[in-house]
This record gives C-alpha cells, structure tokens and sequence, in this order.
C-alpha cells in the first residue's frame, strides 16, 4: 500500500504541475512554503519515498541534486537528455533509446541501466541563442 500524507499529495500535486522542470529540495521547500507547513526533513523524505515508488526521478549536475516528476512507466523506457544551458529535460525516442543501449552493448559489451542514465547537452533552442 502506498504512503499517503497530506505534505506528500501536496508535494506530487506540485511536481505534476510542473513536469518539465526539475528542483533542488530548497526549490520544493520554497515553492510550497504558502501552502502550510512543510519542512525541508520532510521534503527530503518525501523525495526518497517518491524515488523509491517510481513518481520521481532523482539526478545530480555537479554537486546539485534535482528531482524532477517522472511520466508513468513510460519515464523508465527511454533514456533522457539534459540541456546544461537551460535545464530543460528531453526524452528520447524509445526507439532510438533501444537502439543506442543495444549499440553499446554490442561494441562495449557494456550494458546502460537507462534509469540511471542521463546525457547531457545542450538543446536547439540555446544552440540557437548561443548563435544569434
């Protein structure tokens, strides 16, 4: 049975509102500091617990720790791309994810775990910035 909570329902209907961008736990505590008392332990708790169940994906950029909310099981098929610029999070075809993990597989005898994988780059829209 999952863990529910009143700091827990809030905490993931806030994250399902904002798919597309990832948080610091700071970020999380901040955002919901209006909407009663949810303290920076248990936001760290919560965030384990969501990891755990699949509801949010966890990675690092240097030292900084993001979560970010995951799209159902679909999230755990493809591999995800990370523009260092903006931050935006990008998903890979499950098709090409397939492809590129059988590719290293068979060169590399190295088998990804596509949960734990994220690749980082930098997205269209910055690459056009950068050149504009």
């Amino acid at each position: 049975m999952a863990y529910r909570t009143e700091q827990k329902e809030l905490l993931t209907a806030y994250l399902r509102l904002h798919p597309d961008r990832q948080f610091t736990v700071g970020e999380l505590v901040q955002a919901l500091s209006g909407e009663g008392t949810i303290g920076t332990s248990t936001v760290y708790r919560l965030m384990n617990r969501l990891t755990e169940e699949g509801v949010v994906r966890r990675f690092m950029v240097g030292r900084t720790v993001y979560y970010q909310a995951t799209r159902g099981s679909a999230c755990h098929r493809h591999l995800h791309l990370k523009c260092t610029a903006c931050g935006e999070m990008l998903h890979l075809s499950a098709a090409l994810t397939e492809f590129l993990c059988r590719q290293i597989e068979a060169s590399n005898r190295f088998r990804l775990d596509g949960d734990a994988t994220l690749l980082f780059g930098t997205c269209a829209a910055c690459q056009k910035e950068k050149h504009t």
